[in-house]
């Protein structure tokens, strides 16, 4: 059953980011209010630049006004009924947990004018294809230093630009259709989970020197035969290199086994430092 929010009054001038989770209704505010507004029963603000909350009734297909230029922390959480989010040509920023728990989106198109991504904005263990409205399918910051997030629809082989120092969490989470991928030496922090689940990924990878920390599960899920890791090394995060067969070869060294046991970190492998560059 859906309900009518009645009526949040001029005098609010802010509302928190979970003050409207699991809502069912329209959202609506006085028309007096300086601060904020609503749209078919979405929360703005004022000058309907910022999309704050969209409450869970919503079904179908819903577009953004093309005023937007931010969609807020968590804005979309939990609404399992929408099939499709029609983003603003003119949005630029997408804050923390966006679309999170959107279990219904069969794709979403990100387009080219974001020069901003929160933490997980999608739960990029669902199915849905993450769609990037650029040349190359990847979604980058300004200066191109960070690397934000990759279309689930890219194939083939890709070379990461020598611009980048930092590949965020999740990024390539599921493209499944890249065969190979190329780190440069500019790149110093690779997110955890970065690269997880890619299992078109297979041959040899080179983690380049300038990286010292393999995050929790940056490459689970991937067939390697080999990886080849920098001395400049200096810890490896949980289920970073578990693939599809349990055997990835990292230099001359075997992980056949790397589990979690009772909060413990058990490894069986043969481990060498000499066997790195």
């Amino acid at each position: 059953m859906a309900y009518n929010f009645n009526i949040i009054p001029s005098s609010a001038t802010s509302i928190d980011y979970w003050a409207f989770t699991n809502f069912r209704g329209d959202i609506n505010v006085d028309a007096k209010s300086k601060f904020l507004s609503s749209v078919d029963g979405v929360l703005f603000d004022k000058t309907k630049t910022k999309l704050f909350r969209c409450p869970i009734s919503k079904t179908g297909i819903y577009s953004l006004p093309t005023t937007v230029t931010y969609i807020g922390h968590a804005a979309f959480y939990g609404c399992r009924d929408l099939t499709s989010i029609i983003l603003s040509p003119s949005l630029m920023s997408i804050i923390d947990y966006a679309f999170i728990d959107c279990g219904g989106l069969t794709s979403i198109n990100i387009p080219a004018s974001v020069r901003s991504i929160g933490l997980s904005i999608f739960d990029r263990r669902s199915n849905f294809n993450i769609i990037i409205e650029t040349a190359d399918g990847v979604l980058f910051d300004e200066d191109k230093t960070r690397l934000m997030i990759c279309s689930t629809l890219k194939t083939g082989s890709y070379t990461i630009p020598s611009t980048v120092t930092s590949i965020d969490p999740y990024a390539f989470y599921s493209c499944k259709n890249i065969t190979t991928i190329s780190i440069p030496s500019s790149v110093s922090t690779i997110g955890e989970s970065a690269f997880a689940m890619c299992v078109g990924l297979t041959g040899t990878l080179i983690i380049p020197s300038s990286v010292t920390k393999i995050e929790n599960g940056t490459f689970e899920g991937c067939d390697f035969t080999s990886v080849i890791l920098p001395k400049t090394i200096t810890s490896i995060g949980e289920w970073a290199f578990i693939s599809n067969n349990n055997n990835t070869l990292i230099g001359n060294v075997s992980w056949i086994c790397f589990f979690w046991l009772f909060g413990i970190n058990i490894y069986i492998c043969q481990f060498s430092y000499s066997n790195l560059y």
